[in-house]
This record gives structure tokens, C-alpha cells and sequence, in this order.
């Protein structure tokens, strides 16, 4: 909802007489990206980490999507001309 807002927003009159390049708003869900920070988070130990178990599941059921593909879609919206003005999308949509 914040997207949708803060498009509308970027639309109004007022701000467009003050904005000096076309802005666009996107809410993207990666789903669960093999960051450092996943690495990390398998590396704890259970009794300082309980939710260590979940993050070496992901891991080991192959659920862990690699950085390039969310990266490469967020790209792919940067540099379109013909962005929405709020888009909200999840990994592989178009």
C-alpha cells in the first residue's frame, strides 16, 4: 500500500512541478535470497539460534534463490521506459 501511496503521490501536480525525472515505484518479493547473511544465519548453533533449522532447510531443499535473478529483474525495471508508476511484483513475474 505504501507503493501505491507514494506513486500517487509522485503523480500529484504539486510534486511533478518540482521533480526533475520520471519516478516510478516498485514493491518486489524476491523470496529467500542465498545472501551472505543465509550463510551466516546456518553457521549459528541451534541453542544461540533456534531458527538456525530453518535456514539450513532452505538451504538443503534448494529453496535458496541465487542474488542474480532478483537483481537482473530489478534491472530489468530500471532501465524499462515503460514502468508503471507502481508495479508490485514477485520473482519471475513480468
Amino acid at each position: 500500500m505504501a507503493s501505491l501511496n507514494a506513486a500517487a503521490d509522485f503523480d500529484s501536480r504539486a510534486l511533478r512541478a518540482h521533480m526533475t525525472h520520471d519516478v516510478a515505484v516498485l514493491s518486489y518479493s524476491p523470496g529467500t535470497v542465498d545472501t551472505p547473511m543465509q550463510v551466516e544465519a546456518r553457521s549459528q548453533k541451534p541453542e544461540e539460534f533456534p531458527a538456525v533449522t530453518m535456514f539450513k532447510g532452505f538451504h538443503e531443499q534448494g529453496q535458496l534463490v541465487p542474488v542474480e535473478r532478483p537483481a537482473a529483474e530489478i534491472v530489468t525495471f530500471l532501465e524499462s521506459d515503460k514502468a508503471a508508476k507502481a508495479a508490485e511484483r514477485r520473482l519471475g513475474d513480468q
